[in-house]
């Protein structure tokens, strides 16, 4: 992995802030989600951690090939159609099947309509979650709160995924109180991101992800607002 494009990260107080990542152990998701963990250390000790998750592009091509039952199947839990046939990815064969083993009168009205509901789930999913980094957790240990070392994570997982993947880190929505705090302080410049269809399921938000320009950091340094 490269290293990241040096910047200087202290406390507030002013001791550096030191990064370890954790390597990520390949295949362990047959569903093709990576995780990358980085850790925050002060003076030799363990600060706080960052994981953020994604499914690479290439991963997701390899797996699901186009093909919206497989993704049915190995994403969303959907067993209701045989392996043989998904692999086949043939919707005759899959409503006759379907037909057979539940005496369903109009199986490919019963496909059709599925297909165009997985089709649907599909493109979501791949929206949301495909070359798309979002953070999963953070934490600072206490001892080191209200210290920058939050502010200082997001940084540098943002600029590490940049410069070795050219990739985003993208904001959870799925905060604490103290979270919400810390992002309407200290995260000034992020960009937003609507999909321009009518939103489905859960996909209904608003995304955020923190901009490429590297400056937005140092304004948050001199903020003066932190929690985490």
């Amino acid at each position: 992995m490269k290293k990241i494009s040096a910047i200087q990260y202290q406390t507030k107080d002013g001791r550096p802030i030191t990064f370890k990542e954790i390597p990520f152990k390949e295949d362990t998701d047959q569903r093709g989600w990576v995780v990358h963990d980085i850790e925050a250390f002060i003076n030799g000790e363990l600060a706080g951690y960052i994981k953020c998750s994604y499914i690479p592009k290439e991963k997701w091509d390899n797996i699901y090939k186009n093909n919206i039952w497989k993704f049915r199947r190995v994403a969303l839990g959907n067993y209701d159609i045989p392996d043989e046939l998904i692999e086949k990815n043939n919707d005759e064969e899959i409503a006759k099947d379907h037909a057979k083993r539940y005496e369903y009168g109009n199986a490919e009205y019963f496909v059709q309509k599925e297909k165009e509901k997985a089709k649907k789930e599909y493109q979501m999913y791949y929206l949301y979650f495909v070359d798309k980094p979002i953070v999963d957790f953070i934490r600072t240990y206490e001892k080191f709160q209200r210290q920058h070392v939050a502010l200082a994570l997001h940084n540098y997982m943002n600029q590490w995924l940049q410069d070795n993947f050219g990739l985003h880190l993208w904001l959870s929505y799925c905060r604490t109180d103290k979270g919400k705090c810390f992002y309407d302080s200290n995260m000034i410049k992020v960009k937003q991101y609507k999909y321009r269809q009518k939103m489905i399921g859960g996909y209904r938000k608003t995304r955020e992800y923190i901009s490429k320009n590297k400056n937005w950091y140092k304004k948050a340094q001199s903020s003066g607002c932190f929690v985490i």
